[in-house]
Order: structure tokens, then sequence, then C-alpha cells
């Protein structure tokens, strides 16, 4: 298989991946009563895997479920999806930087109650 063919395959892949994330995430209106997470929970998870991480703004949290229509489908199956603006302060800069960030999580029965999932 060529290289351009391959990575224009792998770059469709993710893309439709994207895609069939988005689509359960906007299309999915559930009868079951859900919590957004807090902005506190976040930063607790952001610092723990990021010690840099001081402050966090919690813009919007939108929620969808993989199974959503399926009998038997159950808010333990959700998916959270929140644009922050996260705070890190630099110790070489000695200077705080601020970024636009997308995370993802569900329900997890931790501390916090949440469990990240891969951020974009």
């Amino acid at each position: 298989m060529s290289k351009p063919f391959k990575t224009k395959t792998i770059l469709n892949i993710r893309l439709l991946s994207g895609l069939l994330l988005l689509g359960t995430l906007y299309g999915c209106a559930g009868e079951t009563k859900r919590e957004i997470p807090q902005a506190d929970a976040l930063l607790q998870l952001l610092h723990a895997r990021d010690a840099s991480v001081v402050q966090i703004k919690l813009k919007q949290c939108q929620v969808g479920n993989l199974f959503a229509g399926q009998e038997g489908t159950s808010s333990k199956w959700d998916l959270y999806r929140c644009q922050v603006t996260v705070e890190r302060f630099d110790d070489e800069y000695k200077q705080s930087f601020l970024k636009e960030e997308t995370i993802d999580l569900r329900p997890h029965d931790s501390e916090t109650g949440w469990q990240l999932l891969e951020s974009h």
C-alpha cells in the first residue's frame, strides 16, 4: 500500500470516528436526569494529570450516549465533552498561559465522580 493512500485512509478513519462521537453528543437526548461536571472536579482531574494546571473556566458541557435509543441504556454509558479555558503556570518563564481545550470524560466511581478520557 502506498504511503499517501495509507495516510489518507488513517485521516478518513479519524474523521469518521470524530463525526460519530459528535453525532452521539449532539443528537442524543435522554430521559434520565444527567449531572453536568463541575469546574472543581475538572480542575482536580486536570491538575492530577498535569501539575502546571492552576485554574480552569468551564464554558459548556454536552452529553451523549453511544447506546441511546437502545433498550436498557443508562446514564453510566454517557460521555461528556466540555469546552474549558485552562490556565497553566510555566515555572521556566514564571508566567501563566491560557489555552482553550476540549475535555472528554465519563461518570466514574472515584473521588471526583468522573474519569478523564483522551483530551484534544
